[in-house]
């Protein structure tokens, strides 16, 4: 190693300190300044790579736009260069996938790291920390990948999806409201707690038959209320719940479904109560293992709830957490039959 070739090492040396610091601003100053200085005095090319590397790293991972051309430009160097096998190169290549992953073009991105593995392999050798980390983070883009797409074919369009294209045919107007007789609606509010009350307490005890019995007849008082009165969605759901433990599932379903529909129709399409029946129809499909629908009925749910109540808010935390617990469970099952390619 000759002089200049130490003294460019330490440079770089106090470049990796300060990105361990995650003091992102000398490094950046550092880079730039060792690379104007590369390109007036003479530098080994793999130590240019390595510059534009890191730098292009510390770009993207601050989000800057200009890292993806950072990292074609460095290619192209290293081409011109006749080292396009350096090790260096192979972490411009998986630098590069990281932008088109970003960018959620999955296809190059495993291109890329493909190319970035084979290069480890013959410059470090297979079993190389580097070749590992490498390695790792293909499996790691791969589930990346799996997670993002999942939920997104025809399949798994939600009812919240269904409702809002028909709410845009209408040219984003509201269900229009029907008509109410408000004559019977004290007498039914009263008999609607009698039966909750009952049908609840039934529920406390795990006793499902008479807790149907209970619901059913406070939803039928419940039809005295107006459409848009929370207290229908609510006996909806709790109706669900039962009719679920007694195996009655295709029902339970259409009544979370009807609750969904009436809460986006007349209460709001991103209310609290339209979050309510999202989130219990996110946990009536993670129960059937249709990861898909679970994680968009779940975002969809934590979405309502931001807009409702609050990012802080109890009930939009605890569908987020329903939401990586899903993930978890799909990771959990891919370790098993393997991430796509």
């Amino acid at each position: 190693m000759n002089a200049d070739q130490f003294s460019w090492n330490k440079h770089i040396q106090v470049v990796q300190s300060a990105i361990e610091k995650q003091n992102d601003a000398l490094a950046e100053a550092v880079l730039n300044v060792l690379l104007d200085v590369s390109n007036v005095v003479p530098v080994e090319p793999s130590t240019r790579i390595n510059l534009m590397s890191k730098l292009g790293n510390l770009e993207h991972r601050q989000g800057k736009g200009q890292a993806r051309q950072r990292f074609e430009d460095a290619l192209k160097f290293a081409d011109e260069s006749g080292a396009s096998d350096d090790g260096a190169v192979a972490f411009i290549l998986d630098g590069l996938a990281d932008c088109h992953q970003a960018a959620e073009e999955y296809d190059e991105a495993e291109k890329l790291r493909q190319r970035a593995i084979v290069i480890a392999d013959e410059r470090f050798g297979q079993e190389h920390p580097n070749t590992s980390f490498l390695r790792e983070k293909q499996s790691t883009a791969r589930q990346e990948k799996d997670l993002a797409q999942l939920g997104r074919d025809a399949s798994c369009k939600t009812l919240f999806d269904m409702l809002a294209e028909q709410q845009s045919a209408r040219g984003g107007e509201p269900e229009p409201l029907p008509p109410h007789d408000p004559s019977q609606e004290n007498v039914a509010v009263f008999l609607w707690e009698k039966y909750i009350n009952n049908g609840s307490k039934d529920i406390s005890a795990k006793n499902w038959r008479e807790a149907e019995g209970s619901l059913r007849s406070a939803l039928e008082r419940a039809q005295a209320f107006k459409v848009s009165d929370p207290r229908r969605c609510q006996t909806l759901r709790l109706l669900a719940q039962v009719l679920e433990e007694l195996g009655k599932v295709d029902e339970a379903r259409s009544c979370y479904e009807q609750a969904l529909t009436l809460a986006f129709n007349y209460i709001g399409a991103n209310s609290a109560e339209s979050a309510k029946c999202m989130e219990v129809l996110g946990d009536y499909f993670s129960k059937k293992d249709d990861f898909g629908l679970a994680k968009n009925y779940y975002k969809q749910a934590g979405n309502a709830f931001v807009l409702s109540v609050g990012s802080h808010h109890p009930d939009a935390t605890a569908a987020q957490e329903k939401l990586s617990a899903l993930l978890g469970r799909v990771k959990e099952e891919k370790k098993w039959s393997g991430w796509s390619a």
